[in-house]
């Protein structure tokens, strides 16, 4: 009777689930963003010398997103990945009477470490620091101008919830600043303020 009493404790701990929600290895998922974006101009444009900030604008755009998580101790989940949107971001405007200066963000990826703590079980709370990218398109008075990769660093904080033992929600804040670029004799130093919020899954 005894035995037997082990065996179906043994069994039962073999198909119950564990306690908490797990954050490590594989996921993938899918991100809505919401970016307000502005740009530093500094040099010559328009035919006139300038040094401003021109932004405030505010586009969405969507993005994919694939992590691993490693384990450090036992509360603490160390997060590798990387992110690619699908849209574009307005990243500011400089009007002079008539005539216009624009640039416009594409092909935006950024690659990440996330060091977080568990709260709970089924909350991660994370920071994030970032190598990131993207294509700027510049156009003046309607004509694009050559294009050019702007690099630059991203931080930012976020929350990631499971909803089950394999779906996750997470809302996250980031902002990128970026070098800057010369095109057609003006200095462009874009910088994005993103929130996020995403779904995705464990494997």
């Amino acid at each position: 009777m005894k035995k037997r009493s082990i065996s179906i404790i043994a069994a039962a701990m073999l198909v119950a689930p564990t306690a908490g929600y797990c954050f490590e290895g594989l996921s993938a998922g899918v991100n809505a963003n919401f970016a307000n974006a502005s740009t530093e101009i500094s040099g010559t444009i328009l035919n006139t010398a300038t040094s401003i900030g021109v932004g405030g604008q505010n586009s969405q755009f969507a993005s994919l997103q694939g992590a691993y998580g490693f384990a450090v101790g036992k509360d603490f989940i160390l997060t590798i990945g990387g992110n690619y949107g699908l849209g574009d971001v307005k990243s500011g405007k400089l009007t002079v009477g008539t005539s216009s200066a624009s640039i416009k963000a594409e092909n935006i990826w950024n690659v990440y470490v996330e060091p977080g703590m568990k709260f709970g079980s089924s909350a991660l709370v994370y920071g994030k620091i970032g190598y990131t990218g993207f294509k700027g398109k510049a156009e003046l008075t309607g004509a694009t101008l050559s294009d050019r990769d702007f690099k630059g660093w991203s931080l930012g904080a976020g929350v990631r919830v499971m909803l089950n033992k394999a779906m996750y929600g997470q809302v996250e804040f980031v902002q990128s600043k970026y070098y800057g670029e010369t095109i057609s004799g003006a200095t462009y130093k874009p910088n994005t303020t993103v929130g996020t919020v995403g779904i995705g899954m464990h494997f």
